[in-house]
């Protein structure tokens, strides 16, 4: 950490974030005392962030380390509520819809991010010109065409205002991306990065585990699939799929007793995952940590793989007590094809490429399945692809069918260069975990693009790709 504050934050700088801080407070006072404390606070909050962000702005990486807590902060502030209080009912991450200012996440809302990231966009397009961020300049024109054919969705959506809002959402998270795609590279940073976003996931989903939810599943009687604050259990238990994935990485870099102690966060995230029931979040977590322990394994020594083989005695024994019920009633061959939540995504699907059929040149506009007559009154199509097809157009779906096939390329190649390695490099390797769990995740659900699983995921995605593609100083597009 010292290294990291003395190279990324000078005294003077820590000065100026004090005084944002104190001013922090200073709007928070001023508005208790005009009486509306809980908007003050809000704006207090955006104030705080802004001016935090505008004072890092000479530093990419602090400005993005600044960046950072305003995710899961967001879905605590919502600005100009009243104004979009039209699109209440819509999925969100909490059920509190009607309040005049709704503390947490609303589709089509103005979030901390979406501040942050507009400024982020500003010092994006000074770095491009100043030639500073010159990495992955083919991405970025891919990136602009399939914001672009996002935006023109707008023009033939069945609600326009929230198809502007969700392209917009879109195109300032994708900013957030290729801005953080520029900045890995040093060791000190990254790994503090990936630490603060493990820590972040972890405040944000501990809640989902209840003493009521283990009893249950330890009496082999789990009724109750948790949610926490979310509004579905699903979102809780893919961010921490992408958690357990990255403990297990940092575990392994780490000696003891820090690496125990990311191991431990690793328990953690999978008790969240049983509690919630999901079974796309446990089948894409254990199939991409299968694949990161299998491989580095060979890379250890044998002090290392006795406690690796008594780290998984203890998954294996937690998992037989606490997961069995998922798989008895949520994984159950014979109850599947009963099983509403399944039946229901299939109806989806088929719906999805009927009309696909029927308007091959009319999608129904970015963030709009909820308005198409075959989305059974829900928000999204339970597969990325298909939910693009239907709301984005052909030429979205192609680009990134097109971004499937890369990725699967190169997990195939990876994988292929692992088994015949026997050292392997584990940055390249936990990104190839992450794309398959990405993928596997994407198969049977989605994200909106106004929410902060989508964000948690680009920032890992972009981690990932400066692995798997930036060291060879390739584009992504080879």
């Amino acid at each position: 950490m010292k290294s990291l504050y003395g190279k990324f934050l000078s005294s003077f700088e820590c000065r100026k974030c004090i005084f944002a801080l104190v001013l922090f407070f200073c709007v928070s006072l001023i508005a208790a005392i005009m009486g509306d404390l809980k908007f003050g606070l809000k704006l207090a909050l955006l104030s705080f962030f802004l001016i935090a962000s505008l004072i890092t702005s000479d530093n990419p990486k602090l400005q993005f380390l600044v960046y950072l807590p305003s995710i899961p902060m967001s879905s605590a502030v919502i600005l100009f509520t009243p104004f979009f209080k039209r699109f209440s009912g819509f999925f969100v991450e909490t059920p509190n819809v009607f309040a005049s200012y709704n503390s947490f996440a609303r589709p089509d809302g103005l979030y901390i991010y979406t501040f942050l990231e507009f400024l982020l966009l500003v010092a994006l397009v000074y770095h491009v010109i100043a030639r500073k961020f010159s990495k992955y300049r083919a991405l970025l024109i891919f990136l602009v065409v399939f914001v672009v054919f996002n935006f023109l969705t707008v023009f033939v959506a069945l609600n326009a205002t929230r198809a502007f809002f969700q392209s917009l959402h879109l195109a300032l998270s994708l900013v957030m991306f290729y801005f953080s795609l520029q900045l890995w590279g040093d060791e000190k940073y990254e790994e503090f990065v990936v630490s603060a976003l493990i820590v972040i996931i972890l405040l944000t989903v501990a809640d989902v585990i209840n003493l009521d939810s283990i009893k249950m599943l330890l009496s082999g009687k789990w009724l109750v699939r948790s949610a926490g604050r979310f509004n579905t259990a699903n979102p809780p238990a893919h961010l921490a799929g992408m958690g357990i994935i990255f403990s297990l990485y940092l575990g392994f870099r780490k000696r003891i007793p820090v690496s125990l102690l990311f191991f431990g966060i690793a328990g953690i995230l999978l008790l969240v995952i049983f509690c919630t029931g999901s079974r796309n979040g446990l089948i894409s977590t254990v199939a991409a940590s299968f694949v990161f322990l299998f491989f580095i394994l060979k890379t250890q020594r044998k002090y290392n793989l006795v406690l690796v083989s008594l780290a998984v005695v203890l998954f294996a024994l937690v998992s037989y007590n606490l997961g069995r019920v998922v798989f008895q009633l949520r994984l159950n061959p014979e109850l599947l094809l009963f099983d509403t939540s399944v039946l229901s995504r299939f109806l989806l699907w088929r719906n999805s490429f009927r009309y696909f059929l029927a308007h091959p040149f009319s999608p129904v506009g970015t963030g709009n399945f909820f308005y198409f007559e075959g989305s059974l009154g829900l928000p999204f199509a339970h597969n990325f692809l298909i939910n693009l097809l239907v709301e984005s157009g052909v030429i979205p779906f192609l680009m990134a069918i097109w971004v499937y096939l890369l990725g699967i390329k190169k997990i195939f190649t990876k994988v292929v260069a692992f088994i015949k390695s026997s050292d392997i490099n584990k940055e390249e390797l936990v990104s190839v975990a992450f794309i398959l769990y990405m993928m596997l995740i994407f198969s049977a659900d989605q994200f909106l693009f106004d929410g902060s699983l989508w964000r948690f995921m680009l920032i890992f995605l972009s981690f990932s790709v400066s692995k798997l593609w930036g060291s060879s100083n390739k584009d992504v597009s080879s």
